[in-house]
């Protein structure tokens, strides 16, 4: 008996040797974590509270002054999505939409992140360049070149949760604008922040349909050259 205790103990040593750590690892090469990305029902749960939030945020127009120009609202967004939404959270965010299950993992206890949930520069996850990768603010731009996947520039095939790009060179301070597509009841919308224009901008919600009567460069067709296209973020399946 005592060396069949013997053997047992031996092979959970051998168990407990030959069981590795986990390496962090970036297959599909798009400067996220593997772990970090989320599936299909992962994803689709992120685009519930994603485009709720966007919602709920412009119609009660409590968007925190640090956050009042167009990436302002989506980081915003992003952000709020990741985080658990309890009793305490709902009440700070005077949340009333519908409620949906949390993701796997909440900010600001984000894996390999913590709080630098954005990636400020190009290339492959490497758990050794956090710091320099990632921070807890990027600009438009980044948010567009690190962060966010193009889709496409049929505004036809856009989900809603989706992030519609657009590029003013003419406008050297802030060139890029973003804003939110919103499917909702049936009809479509776009949701965004009009910038730090004065007194300090505000949210806007226009019918798709009714934004075609406003100025054609801001206009999400293929032919508006100021048009980037339609994107999803990059820890999204779909």
């Amino acid at each position: 008996m005592k060396r069949i205790y013997i053997i047992i103990i031996f092979i959970l040593f051998l168990f407990i040797s030959c069981k590795k750590e986990y390496i962090p690892i970036d297959k599909n090469l798009n400067g996220f974590e593997d772990s970090l990305e989320f599936n299909e029902e992962e994803s689709k749960i992120f685009r519930s509270w994603f485009t709720n939030i966007v919602i709920n945020t412009a119609l009660k127009n409590n968007l925190p002054e640090n956050y009042r120009d167009c990436s302002g609202l989506v980081k915003y967004a992003y952000k709020e999505t990741l985080k658990k939404h309890d009793v305490k959270w709902i009440s700070e965010n005077q949340y009333d939409g519908p409620i949906f299950e949390d993701l796997r993992y909440n900010y600001s206890n984000v894996p390999y992140l913590g709080v630098k949930i954005f990636r400020k520069r190009d290339g492959i996850f490497d758990l050794n360049k956090i710091n320099e990768d990632f921070s807890s603010y990027v600009t438009a731009r980044y948010l567009i070149e690190y962060n966010l996947d193009f889709i496409t520039k049929d505004i036809n095939k856009a989900k809603s949760g989706d992030i519609l790009a657009f590029f003013h060179p003419e406008d050297p301070e802030y060139p890029y604008h973003l804003m939110v597509f919103v499917k909702y009841n049936n009809e479509n919308y776009l949701i965004y922040h009009t910038g730090p224009i004065e007194g300090g901008g505000y949210i806007k919600i226009v019918k798709l349909k009714d934004f075609f009567k406003f100025d054609p460069s801001w206009l999400p067709v293929e032919n508006n050259k100021y048009f980037l296209g339609v994107y999803k973020f990059k820890i999204l399946m779909l």
